[in-house]
């Protein structure tokens, strides 16, 4: 199921978004956590781990680990977006 432009819109802003599915809800709360803290406490891992179980939990953890990865090596280098892309607004401290 894709992404609705509202769920898009608060993730950009940094705004908390509740999804209507629960499966959905599960992933962003760890996604989410796991961006803000650089860890993922026992209560969001193990809904996350029920969803998706060992395989699909460390593909998850590995995928947002590589895009983190990427995200702060362009801001190491301060590299910009070409020309005709918004940036995102600067994350707020949890």
């Amino acid at each position: 199921m894709p992404v609705t432009g509202g769920a898009v819109a608060a993730i950009r802003a940094n705004r908390p978004w509740r999804f209507e599915r629960a499966d959905d809800q599960i992933v962003y709360d760890y996604v989410s956590e796991f961006h803000r803290t650089h860890h993922v406490g026992d209560t969001a891992y193990r809904r996350a781990w029920d969803l998706l179980g060992t395989n699909g939990l460390v593909n998850l953890t590995m995928v947002v680990a590589h895009y983190m990865g990427v995200a702060t090596n362009l801001n190491i280098h301060g590299l910009q977006p070409r020309a005709g892309f918004e940036p995102l607004p600067p994350r707020t401290p949890p």
